[in-house]
C-alpha cells in the first residue's frame, strides 16, 4: 500500500490494529480494577486524494464477507420461515423459528435498529462510515433520539435497555460498539459543534 499508492503507513497500521481489536471483541479481557476489552474508535484524518479509505476498507473486508454470507443464509431461512407461516397452524413445522441476521458492520442505520443487531451479535458490532462527518450529521435525524448520548454510553459499555411500543424489550448488559471511518482535516472543527466538544 505505501509503496504502490504512497499512502501513509499510519493509515494501514491503525486500520490493522482496529480490525484486530474488532476481531477480538469481548473474547479477551485485561483484568485490572476494571475488565478492559480492546474497544476502539478510529478516525483517519486526511485530504480527499490521500487514500484514507482503502486501508480501513481492506482490513474490514473479512467482516463484510461474513455479513454477505450470513445475509444469504438469513434470506434462505426467511423464505423457509415465510413458507411455513403460510400453512395452516396444524400443518406448520414448530422447529422452524423466525431467523435472525448475524451482522458485524453497520453503515446506514436508525438508532432503534442498533440494539436488535447487537442482541444477535453480542461479541461486538462496528459502525463504519467512510466519512465520519455523515455519522455525526445523522445524530438527531430521527426525532432527537438521543443517539449521541447513547453512543457515548456505549463507549463506556454501559448497559443498553431498549423499550419501544410494539416491540419486545432488549437488554444488552455490556454493549461492545466499535466506530471507524475517515474525515477531512478541514472538517475536524465541525465535530465539536452542538456541544460535542464538551463530550
Amino acid at each position: 500500500y505505501t509503496k504502490v499508492y504512497s499512502g501513509p503507513r499510519d493509515y494501514i497500521a491503525s486500520s490493522l490494529i482496529f480490525a484486530t481489536a474488532f476481531a477480538i471483541g469481548d473474547k479477551f479481557k485485561l483484568k485490572t480494577k476494571y475488565d478492559n476489552i480492546p474497544l476502539m474508535w478510529l478516525c483517519i484524518v486526511g485530504n480527499v486524494s490521500i487514500g484514507k479509505t482503502a486501508p480501513l476498507s481492506f482490513c474490514l473486508d473479512y467482516f463484510n464477507e461474513k455479513d454477505k454470507e450470513a445475509y444469504k443464509l438469513y434470506q434462505a431461512k426467511k423464505r423457509e420461515y415465510d413458507a411455513n407461516q403460510k400453512k395452516n397452524k396444524s400443518e406448520r413445522d414448530a422447529n422452524i423459528k423466525k431467523p435472525n441476521y448475524m451482522q458485524y458492520i453497520l453503515n446506514d442505520y436508525t438508532p432503534e435498529s442498533i440494539a436488535p443487531v447487537h442482541s444477535v451479535n453480542n461479541r461486538g458490532i462496528c459502525v463504519y462510515r467512510d466519512e465520519l462527518k455523515g455519522w455525526f450529521d445523522d445524530f438527531g435525524r430521527y426525532n432527537n433520539s438521543g443517539e449521541q448520548s447513547n453512543m457515548l454510553s456505549g463507549w463506556y459499555s454501559q448497559p443498553m435497555k431498549i423499550n419501544r411500543k410494539g416491540s419486545e424489550p432488549i437488554f444488552i448488559p455490556k454493549p461492545i460498539i466499535y466506530v471507524c471511518g475517515g474525515i477531512q482535516e478541514q472538517l475536524l472543527s465541525e465535530l465539536a459543534k452542538d456541544s460535542r466538544g464538551d463530550s
